[in-house]
């Protein structure tokens, strides 16, 4: 990590401890923040958080299935819905 990157991240985190009585965010906790951010800086945009794209395409996936599976149902009710809600008596204009 740069100098000037962690000089950066340091007075960002002073800012958010001045404040964190504002917001009810205990100090310690943005101290612990801080301490992950600073130890895993160096590969926070590497290749290493890519791998996790293959799970998120097997949800994507699942997700896209129960959209259209959802789809199918939504046209199927309103299709049969107009079929049973028929007025007893026939009229033209419903047809």
């Amino acid at each position: 990590m740069l100098y000037s990157e962690f000089c950066l991240l340091h007075s960002v985190f002073s800012i958010l401890v001045a404040a964190s009585p504002h917001y009810e965010i205990h100090r310690d906790l943005v101290q612990k923040w801080k301490k992950i951010i600073l130890d895993g800086s160096a590969d926070l945009f590497s290749a290493k958080h890519v791998k996790g794209d293959k799970s998120n395409t097997k949800i994507v996936d699942e997700l896209y299935k129960q959209i259209g599976q959802l789809k199918v149902e939504n046209d199927w009710l309103k299709k049969n819905f107009k079929f049973f809600n028929k007025p007893k008596m026939i009229s033209p204009e419903y047809y």
